[in-house]
This record gives C-alpha cells, structure tokens and sequence, in this order.
C-alpha cells in the first residue's frame, strides 16, 4: 500500500461500492407523475430525502411527507394514485444499479490485510434494498465484510460534517492517522482530513482497488 502505516479503510457506499445512477431516479418519479429533481443529488439530499438520510423520518413518514410536497408545490393539484409507498420506495432504489463481484472480491481479500468499516450517507430505504437485493450472502454480505458500518440514517448526522467522522473513529477505536478514507466526494473527503484521516478520492468506482497489492 501507498502508506506503511495505514492499518484501516473506511469506505464510502454510493459510488465507491456500489454503482449509482441518478436520471432513473429521475425517470422512474416522473413515471409516477412527480419531479424530484429539486430533492436528489448525488452527494446530498434535500426536503423529504434529506430527513430521511439523517433518520429524522422512517420509510411511511417519508412517502407521506413526499405526497404532502406535491400538494404543495401545486396547490389544488390531486396527488397521483401511483404514488403509493410501495412505488415511491421502488423507484427511490432506482438510484441504485449495481454492485460488481469484483468490488466483493477486492473487499474480501483487502480485509485479510486491513480492518474494513463503511461509513455513508443513506436511509432505510436504500439500505434495506441493498442488504437483500445488491450485496450477496454470507460471506459477501456486508455484515461479514465490515467491522463496523457506520450509516447517516443511524448516526442522525451526515457528511460532510467533520463531526461524523468524529464519532465514527471514537465508535470503532481507530487512529486517524492509521486510517485511509475513500469517498467519491472531494467535499467529503476535505472533511476526513480535517480530522486526520488520509483520503483517496476515485473518479470511477473502481479507481480505488489498483491502490492495493494483497
């Protein structure tokens, strides 16, 4: 590895393990007669997305908290009969595509040399999907992959707060200086210096897997 001394990984979720894509979102909330794009980006939520990433709200206040918003940005406007909480939940996992074998791969064989935690921006929602639908089982699950996994929804703070990434190295007993932080975001990544930590921004999801020789 680039760094002797580095002895953990923290590692963002979206856009470093798994692959995400924005315009489904897009399409499939229009497909229902909505459009979201005031709300989603691809670091950072808003409105209704927002409170949910920080756990502020659970999965039926959320959808409620959304059919409320159309009714408000169009006053008088009815609210579409497709945009029940089973749709809305679907179509926000939209966002995410995929996450390749060869990451799980990389990942199993990296935790044999480092200790591997997830730190990410996410909400119930995305991550239930992901932990029946995306990651494999046993021992391609994320449970068996990471130590510690670390979840916005969860912690009630997101990044870029440097205060997540506080807490999240007081959680796991880990040095900063002993820990290498990969995140897609540079915003992100400014914030796990701050407090220390080594970072690594990847332009492609895949960039961060030539770093290591195990």
């Amino acid at each position: 590895m680039m760094n002797r001394k580095l002895k953990n990984i923290v590692f963002d979720f979206g856009g470093v393990i798994v692959d995400l894509d924005k315009q489904r979102v897009l399409d499939a909330f229009r497909e229902l007669g909505v459009d979201v794009e005031a709300y989603v980006g691809r670091y950072a939520q808003a409105g209704p997305f927002e409170r949910l990433e920080l756990g502020e709200t659970d999965t039926r206040m959320f959808c409620g908290e959304l059919r409320e918003a159309v009714v408000a940005c169009a006053p008088g406007r009815n609210i579409p009969d497709a945009l029940t909480d089973g749709n809305i939940c679907r179509a926000w996992n939209r966002m995410l595509v995929r996450i390749p074998q060869r990451r799980i791969e990389a990942l199993k064989r990296l935790r044999q040399h480092y200790r591997l935690f997830m730190l990410s921006n996410t909400n119930e929602i995305h991550w239930n999907y992901s932990v029946d639908s995306l990651f494999g089982q046993r021992d391609d699950s994320p449970g068996a992959i990471f130590e510690q996994i670390f979840l916005s929804y969860q912690m009630r703070m997101t990044k870029p707060s440097s205060r997540i990434f506080s807490e999240m190295l007081s959680r796991a007993g880990i040095n900063p200086d002993e820990t290498l932080y990969i995140d897609d975001s540079n915003v992100n990544c400014e914030a796990a210096r701050k407090v220390g930590m080594h970072t690594y921004v990847p332009r492609e999801a895949d960039d961060w897997m030539p770093l290591f020789i195990c």
